[in-house]
């Protein structure tokens, strides 16, 4: 067993044992843990992540890359934990995404539970929170060459597009919709600080609606987006689907 201190200002520290062979991830941890090529060891996922009626895994791309992952056991439905299913799976080691979550899970399961940051980048601090957390969640799976080698990559394309945009100017205005949080999301869900946006210095005309100055999803009315009507309109893929359908039946 060691001490593993979580990846957020709660101050949280939890033992976990040296050696984590079965692990599950709630609030979409899973996917990091695909990310730090631990697929092998998820003994059970959420809803949202498998191929059943109301599931979205085959929209996911850690899903697809991951396919036979989308037949575990399901241990969530929305914001409901199921944790009787957790406690029969017999993970090591659970990821949950809040203080208050991981608590719950600890009391009710008795299994250790970490808390890591998987939410949005679209800030300094938000992307820095991450990757402390790839690096916690990288040394309970004894995956930490593979966090280092992640955080590289990232590091290395946020440069990349620095260098290629820095001189480069444009008046073209951008925004984004169908962006997923909590769930997925038509063409009025967009983000302040999208990531993409943020690394290439693009003109988001929802920049000035979220003065939190924390990457998030929100919700602008239709008639805020035809009033800024941006010159260039990207979709989430997640969100693609329901984006076509809501524009098919409300072509207005």
């Amino acid at each position: 067993m060691y001490t593993a201190k979580d990846a957020t200002i709660t101050g949280r520290t939890v033992q976990v044992p040296a050696q984590v062979n079965r692990v599950i991830g709630t609030g979409c941890s899973c996917r990091e843990i695909v990310y730090l090529n631990a697929s092998d060891k998820i003994v059970g996922i959420e809803q949202s992540e498998s191929n059943s009626t109301g599931g979205s895994g085959k929209l996911m791309a850690y899903m697809v890359a991951r396919p036979e992952l989308m037949s575990l056991p399901v241990v969530t439905s929305g914001t409901t934990i199921n944790y009787e299913k957790i406690a029969e799976l017999h993970p090591d080691v659970v990821f949950a995404n809040s203080a208050e979550e991981a608590d719950t899970i600890q009391s009710k399961t008795g299994i250790p539970t970490v808390v890591v940051y998987i939410y949005a980048v679209g800030t300094p601090e938000q992307m820095n929170k991450y990757k402390q957390s790839l690096r916690v969640m990288g040394k309970v799976l004894n995956k930490e060459e593979r966090a280092e080698e992640l955080i590289g990559y990232i590091d290395s394309y946020e440069q990349d597009l620095k260098n290629r945009t820095k001189n480069m100017s444009s008046n073209k205005t951008v925004y984004m919709g169908g962006q997923a949080y909590g769930a997925i999301h038509g063409i009025t869900a967009t983000n302040a600080f999208y990531p993409p946006f943020e690394m290439v210095n693009a003109t988001n005309v929802a920049a000035n609606i979220n003065t939190s100055d924390a990457s998030k999803g929100f919700q602008v009315e239709k008639e805020q987006l035809i009033t800024w009507n941006p010159d260039v309109i990207f979709i989430e893929e997640t969100g693609l689907k329901t984006v076509i359908n809501d524009t098919s039946n409300n072509p207005e």
